[in-house]
């Protein structure tokens, strides 16, 4: 009891240098756990970056600067720093000092840019709450001493930690945070909310009230209880389109061609169960065989 009961109070002293660095390193790790060999690990399309970045500027725009750089973030417009894995698992996490990692699979599973930017604004709220470093001091307390003393953050974090740090997930109460977080970002960056909504009745239509899946999803209530709690905070305004559509098959498309071949996932391992037919379109009629 006592390294969860530290956890939060400790994360607030690790240095925001150091954040960052575990950040970067926890990202990177996490992601080489997710993708599987001969498919890109850091997806680089230019015309898919951009949009990515548009996309994550229009939500930096109504947060206030301060919001990050307290979390340990980079200042300024690298205050939040995203990029997309090539996995087909359905999914996305929040590292310490503003690293985002959103997966492939959660692009292309999505039914349009407003969906993952309540993805993304969900992360965003993980950040500002600190709740990646918090996550990190739980699973790999000792990986952390040893980057303090060190200046090293690569020294305690192996697999074995990496692989903890994903099936830890957040509490219910970090996700219900991070869920009103991203329907007030939303609101205040003139988006529509319906989207981010949509999103967990289609993940509720395909897996079900009893998620096992990991990641951002995975420590929550069931879907059907996450979307009615949502609704209720959906005002309904709505600004200028967040992606053109050629912005938007941009960013699907930020992987490069060969990417759109692989299955879909809504679990970690695939055990004929999954969703996906891997053509992108996330329908729910593939076999669940993995990447």
């Amino acid at each position: 009891m006592l390294i969860p009961t530290l956890a939060a109070p400790l994360a607030r002293l690790v240095p925001a240098a150091l954040q960052d660095r575990i950040g970067r390193e926890t990202a990177s790790l996490v992601g080489s756990l997710l993708v599987r060999p001969g498919h890109p690990l850091i997806c680089t399309d230019p015309a898919g970056v951009a949009a990515l970045d548009k996309m994550r500027d229009r939500l930096l725009a109504a947060l206030p600067v301060e919001a990050t750089e307290a979390a340990g973030a980079a200042p300024g417009s690298d205050s939040i720093r995203v990029q997309v894995v090539g996995s087909g698992l359905v999914n996305a996490f929040a590292a310490p000092g503003g690293h985002i990692v959103l997966t492939h699979g959660i692009i292309r599973y999505a039914d349009g840019p407003e969906a993952v930017a309540g993805v993304l604004a969900h992360e965003i709220g993980h950040v500002v709450a600190g709740d990646g470093m918090v996550r990190v001091m739980r699973t790999t307390m000792t990986g952390v001493i040893v980057a303090l003393l060190t200046g090293d953050a690569s020294g305690g974090f192996g697999a074995a930690g990496l692989g903890q740090f994903i099936e830890a997930g957040y509490s219910q109460d970090q996700e219900r945070a991070a869920d009103l977080f991203a329907v007030r970002l939303l609101t205040a960056s003139r988006l529509p909310v319906a989207p981010f909504i949509g999103l967990f009745e289609k993940i509720g239509q395909e897996v079900g009230e009893a998620p096992d899946w990991l990641g951002w999803i995975a420590t929550h209530p069931d879907p059907a209880a996450r979307v009615a709690e949502l609704r209720g905070y959906d005002t309904g305004l709505t600004g200028p389109a967040l992606l053109t559509a050629q912005e938007w098959q941009a960013l699907r498309g930020i992987c490069g061609p060969a990417a759109d071949s692989i299955p879909l996932r809504l679990r970690l391992t695939g055990d004929g169960n999954g969703r996906g037919n891997g053509n992108g379109n996330g329908n729910g009629n593939g076999n669940g065989n993995g990447e």
